[in-house]
């Protein structure tokens, strides 16, 4: 038998062909987006869910990729574990999970408005948006319209702002769940906390 001579353009032309290999993808991930070792693995072992992950990298933005992995590997594998499928046959797509991690982001909803919507997209298939506002969860950040109801919480407490004001701070807690009360749960509890703290002085 003859031996075989392969010319090096022709290995490097079907080396161009191959498909990006777990271990290439996993590297790349911890490179291109910063991801702990142990998230590149479990999100490049599986092909399906890599495109996954990056098609919704690709509409939330680089900057989202933690986010992202987080909902992947957390929410989304039990979700999926839980009910039998595969990514591919599950409700909730790319666009829909990078969506709810945009809105996360905006402060438009917090972490735990983020589950319930993420379970009802799950069951509906409904996009995050349409979700949040037909339940009325969108956060209410503007200052202007959180300082107006501090100033009610304030007008109506009289004895715990002089309770705050001579040192017992850890009325703070309560004070937010006032204004909360107040906005009908819709204040952004970071800003809400920030304005407490500024008008109670």
């Amino acid at each position: 038998m003859l031996p075989f001579c392969f010319e090096p353009e022709w290995i490097a032309s079907l080396a161009d062909t191959l498909p990006e290999l777990p271990d290439a993808r996993r590297d790349r991930y911890v490179a291109d987006f910063g991801l702990p070792k142990h998230d590149a693995l479990m999100l490049s072992a599986d092909l399906a869910f890599a495109r996954f992950f990056e098609d919704a990298v690709e509409i939330a933005g680089q900057d989202a990729a933690k986010p992202v992995a987080n909902w992947m590997l957390g929410e989304l594998s039990a979700h999926l574990n839980a009910e039998g499928i595969e990514i591919g046959t599950a409700r909730i797509t790319a666009a829909m999970l990078a969506e709810l991690v945009g809105l996360i982001g905006t402060g438009a909803i917090s972490g735990k408005q983020a589950k319930e919507v993420f379970a009802d997209m799950a069951v509906s298939g409904d996009p995050a948006g349409a979700i949040v506002e037909a339940r009325g969860m969108r956060q209410v950040s503007d200052t202007t319209a959180i300082e107006a109801a501090v100033a009610a919480v304030m007008a109506a407490s009289p004895d715990e702002v002089a309770s705050y004001r001579a040192g017992k701070t850890g009325l703070i807690g309560w004070f937010v769940g006032q204004v909360m009360r107040e906005m009908r749960g819709q204040g952004n509890p970071g800003v809400v906390n920030d304005v407490l703290r500024r008008m109670l002085g």
